[in-house]
């Protein structure tokens, strides 16, 4: 299901509005910001042990330079300061996402980003991810567990289990699935 995104030739939709996920790292994950336009990824930045004030200094550069018009961040735990910075400098850009929240479709999936995952899913089916980073995609997409819960939720592995199993975090593969959280009609 991941490979054929990888070179797929698509026109790209100029309907849609410019939008970016990030995912902050934890200690030793990266940062990561994607910015897609409808099922197009147009461009991925990764940041490892970024200092916080010059990350926050950068996300705004790239955010003018590119006219992301929305960026959705996981607003809880490193997310919930940058958040509050990048809102007082990119007034109503800014999306805060509590990815370890309810779904939205709570019958169907256990949180947010179990959600997410699901649209990720989706998103696969037509989307494109540009060359040049194949390989750090194709372990994000391909290296996450899921199964169920007692209510036949569609549950997601934790970050930290999957660390714990010498894996790399999915930090690229969460920012995408941040940017799916909200509508970039």
């Amino acid at each position: 299901e991941v490979m054929p995104c990888f070179g797929r030739i698509m026109p790209l939709d100029q309907s849609k509005m410019l939008v970016g996920g990030l995912d902050l790292g934890y200690s030793k994950d990266r940062s990561v910001l994607t910015i897609r336009q409808g099922h197009t990824i147009r461009e991925t930045f990764v940041w490892k042990n970024a200092d916080p004030v010059d990350l926050s200094d950068e996300i705004i550069g790239i955010m003018n330079k590119y006219k992301i018009e929305k960026l959705g961040i996981d607003a809880l735990g490193p997310g919930a300061h940058m958040v509050s910075v990048l809102t007082k400098a990119l007034p109503n850009r800014i999306v805060p996402v509590k990815y370890s929240e309810s779904a939205k479709n709570d019958k169907e999936y256990t949180n947010l980003r179990s959600e997410a995952w699901g649209k990720i899913k989706e998103w696969l089916q037509t989307g494109c991810i540009p060359e040049g980073r194949d390989q750090e995609w194709i372990t994000d997409l391909c290296n996450i567990s899921y199964g169920y819960d007692h209510q036949g939720r569609y549950a997601l592995q934790s970050k930290k289990l999957l660390v714990s199993k010498g894996l790399p975090s999915t930090d690229m593969a969460d920012s995408l699935g941040i940017s799916l959280c909200f509508n970039d009609d």
